[in-house]
């Protein structure tokens, strides 16, 4: 045995010798055969081979030993390098050690402290045992376990597996296709460059995926998920989660809990899973369900297909032609800018197209529907529905059951369906058609078309020139402004023309046909029904613009004059008498005129006709042909 108590900083062992070293930094080398080497103090550094002892002392220096075969690091020994390129392994000692493998497989374990553990080159295990360690894989498909406490761990080149174990860890992939598992705790994961899998464990954890295309779970607690470039499969698990798809086409799961998801750029498909969501889509073509729960969707930009699912859901198809659609529960869908399709399905639905020419269907329930701008189509479905058309020249059905129709701004189609609806014509020239049930339609500004259809209807023309039909049933007909078309079709009809010259056609039943003001053409129909013909005041037929009736069945129709003041100059309403063909004051008496038959009535006693009416094709009427 030799000792050596000088300053020098190299000492090599002869076999079997051993070296003692002072306190400063030395390098001992050993060689062939059994040696034993003693650094004392300072930082040492080892050079062994098989067989050799290390012997240092505690808290003296930071000492390394660089081998080429497997070992367990010495006490008091703070690393280790491993030389060579033979498949080696090492243990660590419990310090806070720092071991670096070589370019074979190497099996690295820590045990206990705060270690660094480096894999270089080959397929490399790496384990850090307790304590907050740093794992570096190096080149190769290395296998990574941070275990407890507070961990970093990157994979580098290769397909890498990482495991975070217990505590709050950071791993990231790097390059290559890696797995990584966050485990217990509050977890970091990236992926890096390849298609990586990347589970976050029972905590809050942040996943990102990076490029490649990517898997990425939250598992449970409360996880951020970031896909990154590439096609990413992101399923959040239970806890609320907030996910990003980024670039590419990527799936979305937000799974149990309250999620926040977001397509962003790519052609995604994303499902909130249970609990009240918010998704959006990004920036193209999304697919979007938000199964169960109180859900928020919106698709963005693109042309995108979105499925509320249970709950009452809010629903934005934003830029592009969106297709919406409620599920169950009563939702709201709003279409946005582009040519949108919506439908409510279950529940009370409440839905607006937005800009451009939209589809709207409430389908079952009582559902709102507005179409706002564009040429639109609206149908209500069965329930008791409301239909706005909006601007544009909009096509508006009520479906089943009573139903309230607005056509707005634009020349719209109104459709009432079965049931006893109310429709509305509004700013332009709009049909109405009142369908089976006992409607109200009303033409409103524009030139109108209206239909009653089956039923006991109400239909009322509005301000300009208006057509309109009872169709089947007992209806009230009214022209209001215009020189409207009135036509009470079968049924027993009551027809009112009001202000302009009007034309009032009874057809089949027994029809009540009041002109009011302006040159009226009345038809009560050519049946065996009887029809009356009110007049009111003297002002609704007088001279040039009385009021013609063209056929006029004596002995059946009757002409209705009792609302008139015979004897103006007395208090109360006086009847008329019938003088036959001679004038006489307060008196009725007809004046023939070529084929017509000309009824007139005085009012002021001068024996002097204050109204007229024509009947046309009539040769003779009798007291019998008035109510006075």
């Amino acid at each position: 045995m030799s000792a050596d108590a000088r300053n020098s900083t190299l000492a090599v062992a002869a076999a079997g010798e051993t070296i003692i070293r002072n306190n400063n930094a030395n390098t001992i080398r050993g060689t062939d055969g059994v040696d034993t080497l003693i650094g004392l103090g300072g930082d040492d550094t080892y050079y062994v081979t098989e067989g050799d002892t290390v012997v240092e002392q505690p808290n003296e220096g930071a000492d390394r030993i660089i081998a080429g075969y497997s070992m367990t690091l010495p006490d008091d020994v703070e690393h280790l390098t491993m030389t060579g390129d033979a498949n080696l392994s090492a243990v660590g000692n419990g310090l806070a050690n720092s071991i670096s493998g070589n370019a074979g497989n190497n099996r690295i374990a820590a045990l206990a402290g705060a270690d660094t553990l480096f894999g270089s080159k080959g397929d490399d295990t790496l384990l850090g045992g307790s304590g907050n360690d740093q794992l570096l894989g190096g080149e190769g498909a290395d296998f990574l376990d941070g275990g407890a406490d507070f961990d970093l761990a990157y994979g580098g080149l290769g397909n890498d597996t990482l495991i975070g174990g217990a505590g709050s860890d950071e791993l990231s992939g790097e390059e290559g296709d890696d797995s990584i598992h966050g485990g217990d705790g509050f977890d970091s994961l990236f992926g890096g460059d390849g298609d990586d899998t990347l589970k976050g464990g029972s905590d809050n954890d942040s996943i990102g995926g990076g490029a490649g295309d990517d898997e990425l779970h939250g598992n449970a607690g409360n996880d951020s998920l970031h896909g990154d470039d590439g096609n990413d499969v992101l399923i959040g698990g239970a806890g609320s989660d907030i996910m990003q798809g980024g670039a590419g086409r990527d799936l979305l799961n937000g799974g149990s809990a309250n999620d926040r998801l977001s397509g962003e750029d790519g052609e995604d498909t994303i499902y909130g899973g249970l609990g009240a969501d918010l998704i959006e889509g990004g920036n193209h073509d999304d697919l979007i369900h938000g199964d169960e729960g109180i859900d928020r969707l919106y698709g963005g930009a693109g042309n995108d297909t979105i499925a509320g699912g249970e709950g009452g859901d809010l629903l934005g198809g934003g830029l592009g032609r969106d297709k919406l659609s409620g599920g169950i529960g009563s939702d709201t869908l709003k279409g946005g800018w582009g040519n949108d399709t919506l439908n409510g399905n279950d529940g009370n639905d409440d839905m607006s197209g937005g800009a451009d020419n939209d589809r709207l269907s409430g389908n079952a329930g009582m559902d709102t529907l507005s179409g706002d701008n564009g040429n639109d189509t609206l149908n209500g479905g069965s329930g008791n529905d409301f239909l706005n058309g909006g601007a544009g020249a909009d096509l508006l059905n009520g479906g089943a059951d009573a139903d309230k129709i607005y056509g707005g701004a634009g020349s719209d189609t109104l459709s009432g369906g079965s049931g006893n609806d109310r429709l509305m014509g509004g700013q332009h020239n709009d049909a109405l058609n009142g369908g089976a049930g006992n409607d109200s339609l009303i033409g409103g500004h524009g030139k109108d078309r209206l239909w009653g259809g089956t039923g006991n209807d109400t239909v009322s023309g509005g301000n300009h020139a208006d057509v309109l039909h009872g169709n089947a049933g007992n209806d009230f007909i009214y022209g209001n402004r215009g020189n409207d078309s009135l036509n009470g079709g079968y049924g027993n009809d009551y027809l009112k023309g009001e202000t302009g010259n009007d034309t009032l056609v009874g057809a089949a039943g027994s029809d009540t046909l009041y002109g009011g003001m302006g040159h009226d053409a009345l038809y009560g129909g050519t049946d065996q029904a009887i029809d009356y013909f009110v007049f009111v005041t003297t002002s609704e037929s007088v001279g040039k613009t009385a009021d013609i009736i063209y056929d006029f069945q004596s002995g059946t129709d009757k002409i209705t004059l009792s609302n008139i003041d015979a004897d103006t100059s007395l208090d109360g309403n006086q009847g008329f008498n019938f003088n036959g063909a001679s004038a006489s004051e307060h008196h009725v008496w007809y004046e023939t005129r070529g084929v017509n038959l000309l009824v007139h009535g005085d009012t002021n006693g001068d024996g002097k006709a204050d109204f007229t009416i024509t009947l046309a094709n009539t040769s003779s009427v009798t007291a019998d042909d008035f109510m006075l």
